[in-house]
């Protein structure tokens, strides 16, 4: 699934969510900078957690940059919790991983 948020004729978010029931994983999250900090990125969350219900997942995983502590307190803020970790998944730098996971009720 993909969802988008525009402003007028500019996107200035997305998410990428993959849906396999009774799992769904979330591949990618952004909003751009200038949105950064208004609750965009908590409302494009939300709003694939319930699609991920609705369609059938009972849980949701992630991965998140070690050094991403904005997008960590927000994953965590949403009930999300850190279940592992990717040695060196990232590159450009080369980065860890944070496996997060959710239980969808």
């Amino acid at each position: 699934m993909f969802l988008v948020a525009a402003d007028g004729q500019a996107i200035v978010g997305y998410t990428i969510v993959l849906l396999t029931p009774p799992e769904s994983e979330l591949a990618n999250l952004a909003v751009s900078r200038l949105m950064q900090h208004q609750g965009l990125g908590r409302r494009l969350l939300s709003e694939v957690v319930g699609v991920a219900r609705e369609r059938g997942c009972k849980e949701m995983f992630l991965e998140v940059r070690a050094s991403n502590a904005a997008a960590i307190a927000l994953y965590s803020a949403e009930g999300f919790a850190a279940v592992g970790r990717r040695v060196r998944y990232y590159a450009r730098p080369i980065e860890d991983a944070i496996v997060m996971r959710a239980a969808l009720r």
